[in-house]
């Protein structure tokens, strides 16, 4: 009888063959407010029918859940991963962190089941209760002025500065002592070809034309009246093309007849 005792009592406290076996894991026991975390869960029986649930409780699901499942010396292994975050009021934290449990994930199969221990996630605020009980937000100011970001020191950046000023006053000169050197090279009556009698024709009939023609034909009027010894109307004539307002069609017919006053029609 003791024989036949020992025998069943062994035969008790043996595990089960095929019995599943499920563990829960996270990858951070601590997170903030809406800061995903990957929540896994592993089972493992010789039942080719093993299933894992694992609800997540009052976190939200982030991302579409993993699962795989594979075969492996004769044991079935199914993994579930999923990506949770704290969304919503069962689970937010106050002004000190909370411990929220996931409910236990289970592995079942047709003639066996098993239950992980419960994973436990602490939430922590994200600012101290000092500041959300505070009448005004504390913000953080800049109050020194950050190091300069370039490796140059301050005397070659002056000098770099102060050739490239050179180097601009001096393009400068070049470009006002070439124009007026080809001012001098190209004599007046050299621009004015044709003469006043053709300046005066055109200077009358920019008057049916736009102001811009208008303008031309006044300052090359000016032009061959100066050739003539007219320095006052050339004057008159000059302003008249380049100063404000546009010139009028009855501008430019005063401004012929005054030429023609002055100096003659060029005949």
């Amino acid at each position: 009888m003791k024989v036949v005792a020992g025998v069943i009592l062994a035969l008790v406290l043996a595990p089960t063959t095929g019995a599943a076996t499920v563990r829960a894991t996270v990858d951070h026991q601590a997170v903030g407010l809406g800061d995903p975390f990957r929540y896994t869960v592993e089972a493992r029986a010789a039942s080719a029918t093993l299933r894992v649930v694992a609800d997540t409780g009052p976190f939200a699901v982030v991302a579409a859940p993993k699962t795989s499942r594979s075969r492996t010396g004769g044991m079935t292994i199914v993994r579930v991963e999923q990506t949770l975050a704290c969304l919503d009021r069962g689970c937010v934290p106050g002004a000190r962190p909370r411990s929220v449990l996931l409910p236990a994930a289970r592995a079942i199969t047709a003639t066996s089941s098993a239950v992980a221990p419960a994973v436990a996630i602490t939430l922590t605020p994200r600012v101290p209760a000092s500041a959300v009980a505070a009448a005004r937000a504390a913000y953080r100011r800049q109050v020194e002025v950050p190091p300069p970001s370039t490796t140059i020191s301050l005397g070659a950046a002056v000098a770099i500065l102060a050739v490239a000023v050179a180097a601009l006053i001096a393009f400068a000169l070049l470009l006002v002592w070439r124009g007026l050197r080809h001012r001098r090279t190209v004599p007046v009556q050299g621009r004015v070809a044709g003469g006043l009698e053709r300046a005066l024709r055109l200077l009358r009939e920019s008057a049916g034309r736009t102001a811009p023609d208008r303008r031309r034909a006044a300052d090359y009027a000016g032009l061959a009246a100066a050739v003539r010894g007219g320095a006052q109307v050339a004057d008159e004539a000059s302003r008249i093309a380049w100063a404000p307002p546009d010139p009028e069609p009855a501008d430019v017919g005063a401004l012929a007849e005054h030429i023609e006053s002055a100096v003659g029609s060029g005949k």
